[in-house]
């Protein structure tokens, strides 16, 4: 999985890490700062040292920047000229992705919900987003590229917080050798 990083170990030491450095890993360390993009480069600086430290596995930024996303900017101006309101266009929006309940299923004494969403396939394809019809007032539909500016970029999908300023974390577990000689090289 592109992006995606594991750590495995038993469920005691993941606790014990866990209560002594709020990270299930064996190692965690905290960068605080107002700038994420300063705080991203400098927990990718700390990657990179950890990488040359005797001993370093699983080493990993805890919410890395960058996780692709998929951005719908609405055009003000187009949505006047068609009759939309940017409010139901969101709601249209989510009802794509997140989904509506539209009804419900009777079968003997159980009832199932019926959802409505865009398909998989639409979903995960740029060019077919921008084809999601919007009804106007007037009773004519609109596809969403019509009044929307719709592409792929990076976001976040997490920015953590330690007493009230933003944090990034960069946690690692130790092999080999004693974490504490570990975390003395890595301070020097």
């Amino acid at each position: 999985f592109v992006g995606a990083s594991f750590s495995v170990s038993s469920f005691l030491t993941m606790r014990v890490n866990e209560t002594l450095s709020g990270s299930s890993s064996a190692v965690a360390i905290n960068i605080i700062g107002d700038d994420l993009d300063v705080l991203d480069i400098q927990a990718n600086n700390i990657v990179r040292m950890l990488h040359q430290i005797h001993g370093a596995t699983d080493v990993r930024i805890e919410a890395p920047p960058g996780v692709p996303e998929l951005a719908i900017r609405l055009r003000p101006a187009d949505l006047e000229r068609w009759g939309l309101r940017s409010a139901d266009v969101l709601r249209s929006i989510h009802t794509a992705w997140q989904g509506e309940t539209v009804g419900q299923i009777y079968e003997r004494s159980a009832a199932f919900n019926v959802m409505v969403r865009l398909d998989d396939a639409s979903r995960n394809d740029v060019a077919s987003v921008g084809f999601l019809p919007l009804h106007t007032v007037h009773g004519n539909y609109v596809p969403l590229r019509a009044v929307a500016d719709i592409y792929e970029t990076n976001g976040r999908y997490q920015v953590s917080h330690l007493g009230a300023q933003r944090t990034q974390t960069v946690t690692a577990n130790v092999t080999g050798r004693s974490a504490q000689s570990f975390v003395q090289d890595a301070r020097t």
